[in-house]
């Protein structure tokens, strides 16, 4: 009787591992998870199905970055004037096919009121936006001071993918220009607003998403190759050469978006504006969690890190792993020693 206890006290337990470790787990999809779906409001993103390449879908993740998520989406074959009776703001990506009926759409739509922000200038559009666009081979962009944001003196910023300078047919506001690189004179008009009618429309000479998404990427072509010197992939291997390291004092992309939102702001400003979520509402006193690889970093790096919040009003504190940093100083005094 002893025994059988002590066989079926065994028994069962290894049979239930057995089963754990070798029933058959659900294995995932591969791939990345969709982005959340929109949920209507008075912003319409305008997509092109029939387009396989771009980054136009990378606008609706600017938006919710943004605090903008009361937007709607609609293919550009959907796009009337019954679609439009309930929108505020249209956006056309880059490269979006604009037919001349849909251009008598849109400007009527801007004459009653609407906003257009055309990130790109096509002809049809052209007594619309006030701008012909003409190839450019520029690689920055100048942006002039911007109170509202707190910018007080020129910022520079890269600019990647296609370059169209804005040739001005009509009178436009010049809000942001090319140049061919940090300190050059301001070149031609990169991105410009209009007012029309009752409405406004606003115009970039380049794809603001694919720059966004190519400074924080790195360069698509380079993918694979081993360019930084490393044995074997690293990430850093997408950005040799890429980034300008005389403009990285700066968040460039993060600043591209704030462009993006801040002349979007302005053009609602008049009229009563859009809800909109941010992370720093009315300058209140908020806590901002931020986590990174800093096993690298010096005293002084740290130092200089603190220096920069403190400078601005604020207070930053670093967390260090006690017992994993407490090894490796033991590690590396050992190696010392050796």
């Amino acid at each position: 009787m002893i025994r059988s206890r002590w066989i079926t006290a065994l028994v069962i337990p290894t049979a239930a591992f057995a089963v754990w470790v070798l029933w058959p787990l659900p294995v995932p999809e591969p791939g990345f998870p969709g982005a959340p779906t929109a949920s209507g409001g008075p912003v319409l993103v305008v997509h092109d199905r029939a387009s396989a390449a771009g980054f136009e879908a990378y606008i609706t993740e600017i938006l919710r970055t943004e605090g903008w998520t009361a937007f709607s989406e609609r293919d550009v074959s959907d796009v009337s004037p019954d679609a439009l009776s309930t929108t505020r703001v249209v956006i056309l990506p880059w490269s979006t096919p604009i037919t001349e009926t849909l251009a008598t759409t849109l400007t009527e739509f801007v004459r009653s009121g609407g906003i257009l922000v055309c990130l790109g200038a096509p002809s049809t559009l052209q007594s619309l936006t006030g701008v012909i666009s003409r190839p450019a081979s520029a690689k920055y962009l100048l942006v002039p001071p911007r109170t509202q944001e707190g910018w007080t003196e020129d910022i520079t910023l890269q600019v990647h993918g296609q370059t169209n300078e804005l040739i001005p047919v009509s009178d436009v506001n010049v809000v942001a220009r090319f140049i061919d690189h940090p300190g050059s004179q301001a070149g031609p008009a990169a991105v410009t607003t209009r007012r029309y009618g009752a409405g406004s429309v606003a115009t970039w000479g380049f794809d603001p998403a694919r720059t966004i998404a190519y400074l924080r990427q790195g360069d698509p072509q380079w993918r694979g190759e081993d360019r930084d010197g490393q044995i074997g992939p690293r990430a850093t291997d997408a950005f040799v050469g890429w980034n300008d390291l005389g403009l990285m004092v700066r968040p460039q992309a993060d600043v591209h978006m704030r462009l993006l939102r801040s002349v979007l702001e302005d053009l609602l400003a008049e009229r009563g504006g859009l809800p909109r979520l941010w992370y720093f509402p009315a300058s209140e006193p908020g806590l901002l969690i931020v986590t990174g690889d800093a096993h690298g970093s010096t005293a002084m790096a740290i130092d200089a890190g603190l220096g920069l919040v403190e400078r601005a009003g604020g207070r930053m504190s670093i967390y260090y792993d006690l017992l994993r940093s407490a090894w490796r100083a033991r590690r590396m005094a050992g190696r010392a020693w050796r």
